[in-house]
């Protein structure tokens, strides 16, 4: 077998070839390759493509199928069912003020809720309303704080039937993927302890750091009451709500601690 013609692209001895046979064999090894770069392509860039072809934004590490799976309705249920009041009483027994806090999940988080220290600072009795089995106030204690980050997790001596995914290892992509103008949502108990938690909504403004503590800006509405209250979007719990700024002339301007500066300050980050 001549061996010239078996490395031939058309099947021809090469010695043979007249220049219209390299022309088809050049145009037919273009198209070869051409195949190889275009399925390397759509291989490589295949999220981006999907993206492209469904009208939706692609952003990195945060494949299209998970943004679209998030939704508002299923996340503010399950928020608000995992708020709980965290009440402060004197020494008669008397509720002289609440404020808010988020159940943590996981077999060692039975039992503790995420609020801030200001909630609870000073000399008083802490509880939780409970609000399970016919149980209301419940006696709580100070698992750990952080009073220069306003950050303290309380503890009760009962598990709790619901809770939002705050656990002690995973990764913080929510809150890390926030977008600007994002839609956000805040649970709580503004200026009374009864009834269920209010749910308000705002936008997301942007990030703020103030001598090293990173919080989220929104418009939501925070009043007192809401401190230490989850700031979540439709994927889950971005932050805790801390302050709002009051002053003549501002509006709107409300802050959260960033979920992600929790988990620096506590070793307790979202899991998405």
């Amino acid at each position: 077998m001549n061996l010239l013609k078996l490395l031939s692209p058309l099947g021809k001895d090469l010695s043979k070839m007249g220049v219209s046979d390299w022309i088809k064999a050049v145009a037919v090894l273009a198209c070869f390759f051409l195949l190889i770069f275009t399925i390397f392509e759509v291989v490589l860039f295949y999220p981006q493509i999907l993206s492209a072809i469904k009208g939706v934004p692609y952003v990195e590490n945060r494949p299209v199928e998970i943004i679209k799976e998030c939704d508002f309705d299923v996340t503010t249920k399950k928020v608000k069912s995992s708020t709980h009041i965290v009440g402060i009483f004197d020494r008669r027994d008397r509720l002289i003020g609440h404020g808010s806090g988020l159940a943590l999940s996981g077999a060692e988080n039975t039992g503790k809720i995420l609020t801030n220290y200001h909630v609870i600072e000073g000399n008083y009795k802490i509880k939780v309303w409970y609000g399970y089995d016919g149980v209301r106030w419940v006696n709580a204690t100070i698992d750990s704080s952080f009073p220069d980050s306003d950050i303290a997790v309380i503890k009760i001596d009962r598990s709790f039937p619901n809770t939002a995914g705050l656990v002690n290892s995973g990764g913080d992509l929510v809150s890390l993927n926030l977008r600007e103008a994002e839609t956000l949502r805040t649970a709580g108990w503004p200026n009374s302890p009864d009834g269920s938690a209010t749910i308000t909504q705002g936008i997301f403004s942007r990030r703020v750091n103030v001598e090293g503590v990173e919080l989220l800006q929104t418009d939501a509405a925070i009043n007192p009451g809401n401190s230490g209250g989850p700031l979540f979007n439709r994927c889950g719990v971005v932050g805790i709500n801390t302050a709002k700024l009051s002053a003549v002339g501002v509006e709107g301007a409300g802050f959260a601690l960033s979920s992600k500066y929790i988990g620096r300050v506590t070793g307790i980050t979202i899991q998405p």
